[in-house]
């Protein structure tokens, strides 16, 4: 084994208080806590080769936030976290971590997070602001998707380049400007342009 690439992941998607304890610890289970058991277990054979490099498929919800995405975002932000500083650890191995980080693919992705959308019909509270994300979204959404083709090709450039670089951003110039504002914005202008 040369490589591997750790792409399983899901969005639980919804406000936060409609969000189970169960549905909390499986996107975790998926999105964090299966890339480490899998990385675990290929870091003896990677060590003994000196050689190995380890793609962790992320999103620039790891980068940064969006209404009704806490724990989706959360499991990222962990994700991102747990790659980088594993990078820092394994290059004394020889062995190169690597995040790519779609943003809007056209993929069965979608699907799954309407099916696993959290609500609660007592918390009509957040009708108004549940409305408004989803005006948000759709807009987003009607922006031209990356394709699947898109990714894979995003990571068989990082797969095969032969450098170090940690992260690998791919999708449409919204998503790279969205980057980009959270890099050099100071954080209360970017709440405030997010709000």
């Amino acid at each position: 084994i040369d490589a591997v690439i750790n792409n399983a992941g899901y969005g639980q998607n919804g406000v936060f208080e409609a969000i189970t304890p169960e549905q909390i610890q499986k996107q975790f289970e998926v999105n964090v806590f299966g890339v480490m058991n899998v990385t675990r277990a290929l870091l003896p054979h990677f060590r003994q080769r000196k050689a190995g490099l380890i793609l962790n498929i992320s999103s620039g919800d790891g980068r940064f936030t969006l209404p009704m995405l806490s724990l989706y975002c959360a499991s990222k932000f962990a994700l991102e976290g747990f790659s980088e500083a594993l990078s820092y650890e394994l290059s004394s191995q020889n062995i190169v971590v690597k995040i790519i980080e779609p943003g809007g693919t056209e993929t069965n992705f979608s699907n799954v997070t309407r099916e696993e959308f959290a609500h609660n019909d007592t918390l009509t509270d957040y009708d108004a602001f549940v409305d408004a994300a989803n005006t948000m979204f759709v807009g987003m959404v009607a922006a031209r998707l990356v394709t699947a083709d898109d990714v894979a090709d995003a990571i068989y450039e990082a797969a095969t380049d032969g450098t170090n670089t940690l992260r690998y951003a791919i999708g449409n110039d919204d998503f790279k400007k969205r980057i980009l504002a959270r890099q050099q914005m100071p954080d209360q202008e970017y709440i405030q342009f997010i709000k």
